[in-house]
């Protein structure tokens, strides 16, 4: 395995993992997410961890938590059949105390249910801090697999955000890449794509503050099922 020898892509907007919360409360979706925002830290040894926070708003409709779920497996355009290997870290609010989480494997995806400790609906605003350690979700192309697939020799890093299920809508998406080490600008390939599965719209941007940072965010609402992908 090699780490960005020579040159790293990063996109933004084609599902490869995609996620979505299943809300556990009454059968209508009047809530929304304010803000979702992805930490990501690739290491060195090609493991990645993530840190997802989400601000979600139960004002107009009581809900006693939400449930993420991340897919484990996935494809590309030209390879199926990847497995990712999803660790689950933790889950808290904004103070660092855990909720009340159940977590288990079904139908390809890692569930991760968190509610409130009294099991109780209220309509307030809640922190959900995920944090989980991601495996075998970078793309490596050497010499002879770029010459297979028409392109040149490269890792890769193709990741949604916040996926394409969602059923309300998010205000705001951003996620910061933190690289492993160093990489010059033209070492890199960035890009980001926005809109539901399939659709590579482009309502987002992205800035490099230093030679380790990526900073990436949509530049509009999200509708429901509406992703951003880096």
């Amino acid at each position: 395995m090699r780490l960005f020898p020579k040159s790293l892509v990063l996109l933004i907007g084609v599902s490869i993992l995609t996620g979505s919360f299943l809300v556990y409360a009454q059968a209508t979706e009047n809530w929304e997410i304010t803000s979702f925002n992805s930490d990501i830290r690739i290491n060195s040894d090609g493991r990645v961890y993530v840190t997802e926070t989400i601000k979600a708003d139960f004002a107009n409709e009581a809900h006693r938590g939400v449930a993420r779920e991340i897919p484990v497996q996935y494809g590309t355009e030209n390879t199926v059949n990847y497995d990712a290997k999803i660790n689950f870290l933790s889950a808290s609010d904004e103070n660092g105390i855990s909720w009340d989480n159940n977590v288990y494997n079904s139908n390809g995806y890692l569930n991760i249910e968190m509610r409130n400790a009294t099991d109780t609906p209220d309509n307030g605003k809640h922190t959900f801090v995920i944090n989980y350690l991601a495996k075998n979700v970078i793309l490596f192309f050497d010499e002879q697999k770029a010459k297979e697939q028409e392109t040149y020799s490269h890792d890769e890093f193709y990741w949604n955000v916040n996926g394409t299920e969602w059923v309300v809508p998010t205000k705001e998406v951003s996620a910061t890449v933190h690289l492993p080490k160093e990489i010059s600008k033209d070492q890199l390939k960035i890009d980001c794509f926005t809109g539901i599965f399939g659709e590579t719209g482009k309502d987002c941007e992205w800035t490099l503050p230093d030679s380790k940072t990526i900073e990436f965010k949509a530049t509009k609402t999200f509708a429901p099922f509406e992703n951003l992908t880096i």
